[in-house]
């Protein structure tokens, strides 16, 4: 199993550090590196010796006192809202498209984005009424090749080839997007 597989691997499983992790206790860190760490080895057969968790560990003592002593660390859903009840304005961006969102994109052919208007909510913890204009912008030219695409089995919005609109819907998007090419 690559370290990609275990890093992606985090998403569904729900755990893993956080930089927020950084501002507890140093007792409670370390034992929530411990918890994870054992997580890994269980899961993923990956064990880390004494000194490689020693020197780990030190790395991440190190990276904390720097982000502690220029208050780098915050709770991001909390100063956000913060914001917007003072009547600030925020904007969220991301530069990838959705077809790249890890969630409703085409797994497994995507990043770790989530670049759709619900994940502000979800990812930033703003509440939907907060969000009052949404920009979307669209690449003249895809990324993904039609090539490419011939390997994905499934899309989340895949219509079968018995399905009895299939054809009609593949005709329409032939003519308007140009796929017969």
């Amino acid at each position: 199993m690559s370290p990609t597989d275990v890093a992606y691997a985090y998403k569904p499983l729900k755990m893993g550090l956080r930089v927020s992790d950084l501002n507890e206790s140093w007792r409670v860190f370390e034992e929530t590196y411990d918890r994870v760490n054992s997580t890994c080895e269980k899961l993923f057969r990956v064990e880390l010796s004494k000194e490689e968790r020693d020197a780990d560990l030190e790395d991440f003592r190190q990276a904390r006192e720097i982000m502690r002593k220029h208050q780098m660390i915050h709770d991001t859903s909390l100063l956000l809202n913060q914001e917007i009840r003072a009547g600030k304005r925020i904007l969220a961006e991301d530069c990838s498209s959705s077809l790249m969102d890890a969630d409703h994109g085409i797994y497994p052919y995507t990043e770790s984005f989530s670049t759709t208007t619900g994940s502000v909510c979800i990812g930033l913890g703003v509440p939907d009424e907060a969000i009052e204009t949404e920009i979307g912008v669209i690449s003249a030219i895809t990324m993904l090749k039609r090539s490419f695409l011939k390997h994905i089995q499934c899309f989340p919005t895949h219509i079968h080839e018995d399905h009895p609109e299939y054809r009609s819907i593949q005709e329409k998007l032939e003519s308007r997007y140009g796929l017969n090419e």
